[in-house]
């Protein structure tokens, strides 16, 4: 009965909230209770604000063929000293098997399916044609074409999601699941940078979003160009916490534990002023 008790209260959801978090940030929780509980995260980020600046996770090994070592979101946070990071680029080798039986572990080698460039350095390209990219020019400008005769200064990969706002779920192969989700648009001035953190498989808490559910909430916001990055056990949100060193502001799903981050290969940071 006691654990009947607990697991319902559990899986239950959490009220709607926003605030900012740092100067150019703030944070959004948004539930939808129809047509199934949804629960996800939103970091809105002015990019014109001074003295913010991204980071993705730079290689540990340099000219391997797998030059990262995994690490969870939130360490990555504290190591690089970061307000904010989202998971990034789909990777491999990866295995989830059992709960004994899996890949990586903390500091296994890996390596991305996707761009990556980290403070002008590019350590992984796409490989394949359903790749998309999202630059971050060094002064915050963000796109999914580099600009003629420009270099990456941050970027990472995963599937195209609204292209001059078009929708290309069609793309995504689990385009009619609902699953935990990461994602990143920007409006059409470049100056609103999203980041949306969607948890899933935990059901009355949030069971995910469909791809064309994900492109559906990025119109929504205006926002006409958008990249899906690695998702399901993948997904989180952190933010850096004085206590802890940092917070996960979502509820993250690996092996089917919530609250359990996975390791993974990299990730995109950001640093920002504090409040005044």
């Amino acid at each position: 009965m006691t654990a009947v008790v607990l697991w319902q209260v559990y899986f239950t959801q959490p009220a709607a909230t926003a605030r900012p978090l740092y100067q150019g940030v703030a944070y959004e929780r948004r539930v939808w209770r129809k047509p199934r509980p949804v629960t996800f995260h939103l970091l809105v980020i002015d990019t014109r604000t001074p003295g913010l600046r991204f980071l993705v996770t730079p290689p540990d090994k340099p000219g391997s063929d797998k030059p990262l070592l995994a690490r969870t979101t939130s360490e990555f946070v504290r190591e690089r000293n970061l307000q904010a990071a989202i998971n990034a680029d789909f990777y491999y080798p990866w295995k989830s098997n059992t709960r004994f039986d899996y890949y990586p572990h903390r500091r296994d080698p890996v390596t991305v399916e996707g761009d990556a460039v980290s403070d002008g350095v590019r350590y992984a390209t796409r490989d394949h044609k359903r790749s998309e990219t999202l630059y971050l020019s060094k002064e915050n400008r963000p796109s999914l074409t580099l600009p003629k005769g420009e270099k990456p200064w941050n970027a990472v990969g995963g599937h195209a999601l609204l292209r001059n706002g078009v929708s290309q779920a069609r793309t995504v192969y689990d385009k009619t699941v609902a699953n935990p989700r990461t994602a990143v648009g920007f409006s059409p001035d470049g100056n609103t940078l999203y980041l949306v953190c969607v948890d899933g498989r935990q059901p009355g808490y949030s069971d995910g979003m469909t791809i064309h559910e994900l492109a559906e909430l990025f119109r929504s916001l205006g926002v006409r160009d958008a990249i899906n990055l690695d998702g399901g056990g993948s997904t989180a949100l952190v933010v850096a916490e004085d206590q802890n060193g940092s917070r996960v502001l979502n509820r993250p799903i690996d092996q089917n534990f919530p609250g359990k981050e996975r390791y993974i290969a990299n990730h995109l940071g950001l640093y920002a002023p504090a409040l005044p």
